[in-house]
């Protein structure tokens, strides 16, 4: 019972049960094709949701008369449903706490950034407003 115990343990603090870096992209790019803004946001790595805020904040200040956008709303406008065929997805580079993963779509390809946060995979955008 011992042993079965420590096999119960290791498996646990393994993340057998976590979802990979390649899985979560995935998700991602179902729900953003799906116009999901809850579920992209979802996704998302506390950097990119912060980098979010940040431009909602200049946002509203910039539309003023009492407008308040959320970080939520700024990843909103930018989806839209798609009907095209889901992209490839592979792996390219991997570490404990960070995968880059290579996404194909007929003749265009890029890569996506997770990171590891508590345990989970998350999405880290790259959204230029530094």
């Amino acid at each position: 019972m011992g042993k079965a115990l420590a096999l119960l343990v290791l498996a646990a603090c393994s993340g057998a049960g976590d979802q990979q870096p390649d899985e979560v992209a995935r998700r991602f790019l179902r729900a953003a094709a799906g116009g999901d803004a809850r579920a992209v946001f979802s996704l998302l790595d506390e950097t990119t949701r912060a980098e979010l805020g940040r431009l909602a904040a200049r946002g509203s200040e910039q539309a003023g008369a009492g407008v308040r956008l959320r970080a939520s709303e700024m990843i909103a406008s930018g989806l839209r449903e798609r009907s095209a065929p889901p992209p490839a997805v592979r792996m390219k580079e991997r570490s404990a706490d960070r995968c880059v993963v290579r996404i194909e779509s007929g003749a265009r390809s890029e890569n996506l950034e997770l990171h590891r946060e508590n345990g989970e995979w998350r999405v880290r955008l790259d959204l230029g407003a530094r």
